[in-house]
């Protein structure tokens, strides 16, 4: 085979006694094999959400994360800035809840659902192109709870529940 040669021309080409030229040749054949071979393939993607095992399947990967979350709401980026909540409804069957967010030039939302089989179906809807821009849907993760910044939870005496 290919390989065997080319592991042949590198033998040879430690080998003593060799003038400059065949080392050249023998370098080029080398080189030459490698090329028609190749590229080596490439591994399959993985996925793997906090908690979850490793998986080369994403939509089995993003079913099981909203399951284990237990959330069937989802985010939508990259919206047209005159968006509005109906348009949201009207885009996602099934949608029960949509809330549209502005933030300067970026307009994003989210889309509650009231099973998970619906959540799940529209998140095939990402790459969809909505009034002229490709909209991007995503399983939304949870609120992160940051402390500080407001009263917490004690009594008048300064003491927690």
């Amino acid at each position: 085979t290919k390989q065997d040669e080319a592991m042949r021309a590198v033998s040879l080409e430690a080998s003593p006694g060799l003038t400059e030229a065949e080392k050249r040749e023998r370098r080029r054949a080398r080189f030459a094999a490698d090329a028609a071979a190749g590229p080596p393939p490439v591994p399959p993607r993985k996925y793997a959400w906090k908690g979850g095992d490793v998986t080369s399947n994403k939509a089995e990967a993003v079913a099981k994360f909203m399951a284990r979350k237990a959330t069937t709401e989802v985010f939508v980026g990259n919206l047209p800035t005159k968006t509005k909540s109906e348009t949201l409804v009207g885009l996602f069957d099934g949608c029960t809840e949509a809330r549209v967010l502005r933030d300067r030039a970026k307009c994003f939302g989210f889309a509650k659902f009231a099973t998970l089989d619906e959540a799940l179906a529209a998140l095939s809807l990402d790459g969809t192109t909505l009034e002229g821009r490709k909209v991007s849907v995503r399983p939304a993760r949870p609120k992160a709870h940051k402390p500080g910044g407001g009263q917490d939870e004690t009594d008048d005496q300064g003491v927690a529940p």
